[in-house]
């Protein structure tokens, strides 16, 4: 997702190496990338004293780094440096396993963590975190030696979430907020979707070892997005990529390369007008926007932000991309293998676009209540004989973030648990249960495929979780 920019005045300030306010820069331009390169250029008059360790931010937002390099020109009236964002300072952090453990996990407040990690990997210089909690409740744990940046964003993802950085006046503030869904306005602005006739379906996944002794497993996507470990697409259909998950025995690479390639059947894209949006995104935030034209709705996470002040003005533009792709409607039909009249299934399921924002909107009203948002792979609406095949993805959302495998469901909710699949007819409001060996259920669990010859009667897809 491309083109979405907002414009307000705005003034740049700049510090000296300890990090005192000295004034703003009149006549500065900043260029900033957060989410990507996590740099910035400055060029300003030559007569302002920048020094290297200088602060440079922009005032009363987000927007702000360090300054590592001076690139003078010979004979300009101006001069550019150049450094790192808040968020660069934090990227060259690396996060490592507690002693004698394998991984640093965690399960607690997100401002107990951010402390913890400010703490110890001696960031107190530049980064305060506000005392209390933040209300969010984060559980799991870094990759191995991740850095500081790219591991709070995952964990913030996972609790619906999203890394909050605002200049204080003495130290950038950091803590976790709520991510937003920002809604596009198709009456205003039009939006375009695009949809990938093929995406990654061959992932060659890395694990431990080296050169020759290491770890490596092929996983394929079919047609459907259906992952397993035979190929079905060759030829021109075929779309390769490398996932380097390091230090993963096999089981371990199988559930993150399982996740992985699922992921990559869902990216999408789409361009809207900038006055589609009535406020400023941050990273991490979703877009939500319907293409005209075919009725489909796409929802992207802001992954990529560029900054700019010159004259006076901010403007700040979006990109956002990984995003899911609905096409509407409001049931779909399952028939199923052996029901078992009787057994109560709660449903989960209705219209897919939106579902993960509504679960993690109701997660903030509910204390410790599991919710299932279920998501499609080719739309939600399905009809007897017709050739569209899908694959529909549970996600289970906790305060305590979001689950996506059987490995973390048995973790956090016991061995015993399970997702219980299922449809309820619409006619007679009865609901019936998948056994679990039906071929349909894929993803140990997690998936389940529906097909053209499964379409027998009007019902609603349901999915619950059993603990």
């Amino acid at each position: 997702m491309g083109g979405m920019i907002s414009t307000r005045p705005a003034s740049v300030v700049y510090t000296d190496a300890q990090r005192n306010d000295l004034g703003e820069l009149s006549g500065a331009r900043l260029d900033m990338e957060v989410g990507d390169t996590e740099d910035f250029q400055l060029t300003c008059p030559a007569e302002y004293p920048i020094s290297g360790g200088s602060l440079v931010y922009v005032d009363g937002t987000s927007w702000g780094g360090i300054v590592d390099h001076r690139v003078p020109t010979t004979g300009s009236p101006t001069t550019s440096y150049r450094g790192r964002t808040w968020a660069g300072v934090m990227a060259e952090r690396i996060v490592r396993p507690p002693a004698g453990e394998d991984y640093y996990e965690y399960d607690c407040d997100a401002n107990e963590l951010l402390r913890a990690l400010v703490s110890s990997l001696g960031l107190g210089w530049l980064f305060a975190v506000p005392d209390g909690g933040a209300g969010i409740r984060l559980t799991g744990r870094f990759d191995r030696y991740a850095d500081m940046w790219a591991g709070i964003r995952k964990a913030a993802r996972s609790a619906g979430a999203r890394v909050s950085v605002l200049w204080g006046g003495t130290r950038a503030v950091l803590t976790m907020v709520p991510r937003r869904v920002v809604e596009a306005d198709p009456s205003r602005a039009p939006a375009t979707v695009d949809e990938p006739w093929r995406v990654v379906n061959h992932l060659v996944c890395l694990g431990q070892g080296e050169l020759s002794d290491r770890v490596v497993l092929d996983l394929y996507a079919d047609a459907d997005g259906n992952v397993s470990t035979t190929q079905t697409l060759f030829g021109p259909d075929e779309r390769a990529a490398t996932y380097d998950y390091s230090n993963a025995e096999a089981e371990e690479l199988l559930a993150e390369g399982t996740r992985k390639l699922r992921e990559l059947q869902e990216r999408s894209s789409v361009s809207v007008d900038a006055s589609a949006l009535d406020e400023d995104v941050m990273l991490g935030d979703l877009v939500r926007a319907v293409d005209d034209s075919t009725g489909a709705e796409a929802t992207a996470e802001v992954t990529r932000l560029v900054v700019r002040v010159e004259d006076g003005q901010l403007r700040v533009s979006c990109e956002a991309g990984e995003g899911s792709i609905s096409g509407g409607g409001d049931a779909a039909a399952l028939s199923a293998a052996d029901p078992e009249p009787g057994i109560a299934v709660a449903a989960a399921a209705g219209r897919a676009s939106g579902a993960v924002e509504a679960a993690e909107q109701a997660l903030q009203t509910a204390e410790d209540v599991p919710i299932v948002a279920l998501s499609s792979t080719n739309g939600t609406v399905f009809k007897r004989n017709v050739g569209v095949s899908t694959t529909i993805v549970a996600t289970v959302f906790t305060p305590g973030g979001r689950i996506e495998d059987a490995a973390e469901l048995h973790r956090r909710f016991g061995n015993g648990a399970y997702l219980q699949w299922g449809w309820r007819d619409v006619v007679t409001d009865a609901d019936h249960a998948l056994v679990a060996s039906d071929p349909r259920i894929i993803l140990d669990g997690f998936g389940l495929t529906v097909s053209p010859k499964d379409i027998d009667a009007q019902a609603v897809i349901t999915c619950s979780l059993v603990y």
